[in-house]
């Protein structure tokens, strides 16, 4: 099983044409884990559980989870949220965590992309598994949905 970053694979793989997964494009993603409440309505009665904020001139919109609501069994020594896409940087202070990482971005493409890869699936008993082969929001879902059907292929192999 062949479950790395889709630009890796050809790195990995040279039993055959992988150039395919060169096609799969990347966005930058920066998550910080924090304690700034800044990021939250100014108003506490209108905190949410996740907070969505799009300003003018920005691509993306900012996404912060308030972790206290999220996961309500946790103990957390204050409140604690996760922001992705932030419009600024939390106090220094205030930062627990920063996350540097690029997700798959699914395309009008994608789709064939996706078709070609899966008629690489299982040749030279090679089984492929990242959020890149399976069509959806590009994240961990996707990867696990991909992982489970390599390793499905992977054991229908054995014997």
């Amino acid at each position: 099983m062949c479950a790395a970053e889709a630009k890796a694979v050809p790195k990995i793989i040279n039993s055959m044409n992988t150039s395919i997964f060169g096609q799969i494009e990347y966005h930058p993603s920066t998550i910080y884990l924090h304690r700034d409440e800044s990021y939250m309505p100014r108003n506490k009665k209108e905190w949410r559980t996740w907070n969505v904020e799009m300003s003018s001139g920005r691509k993306e919109p900012q996404l912060t989870f308030w972790l206290n609501e999220f996961y309500p069994d946790a103990e957390f020594d204050g409140n604690v949220f996760q922001t992705w896409s932030p419009a600024h940087k939390p106090q220094a202070e205030l930062i627990i965590r920063k996350s540097e990482f690029e997700r798959v971005v699914h395309t009008a493409r994608s789709r064939s992309i996706i078709s070609q890869i899966e008629h690489l699936q299982g040749k030279d008993g090679i089984f492929f598994a990242g959020s890149y082969s399976a069509y959806g929001m590009g994240l961990l879902e996707e990867a696990l949905i991909s992982g489970s059907r390599a390793s499905t292929g992977v054991l229908s192999n054995i014997g």
